[in-house]
């Protein structure tokens, strides 16, 4: 499943290199997300990024982005999550 997660991380973190949520996501998956992101971004965008994407969707809506980014469309909330850490 990590690889799985790659692409569709890679997407967000490119968008972020181009606060606490309220949801709750497993330890593994906002490992994973930081450890995608961090291949093309810094430790605290990818951390704000996160956040956002906490704040924005819950981890079931962030892993069926995650499946649809594979076949290239991106959600939105992925690009504003980074886009808004930009700085």
């Amino acid at each position: 499943m990590q690889s799985k997660l790659l692409l569709p991380l890679s997407v967000a973190a490119l968008a972020f290199a181009a606060g606490c949520g309220s949801n709750s996501w497993p330890a593994n998956m906002e490992a994973n997300f930081l450890n995608a992101c961090e291949v093309n971004g810094n430790r605290s965008g990818c951390e704000c990024a996160l956040s956002n994407l906490k704040e924005s969707m819950t981890a079931d809506e962030f892993e069926a982005a995650e499946k649809i980014a594979v076949a290239g469309v991106v959600d939105p909330r992925l690009r504003d999550a980074a886009a808004s850490c930009k700085k």
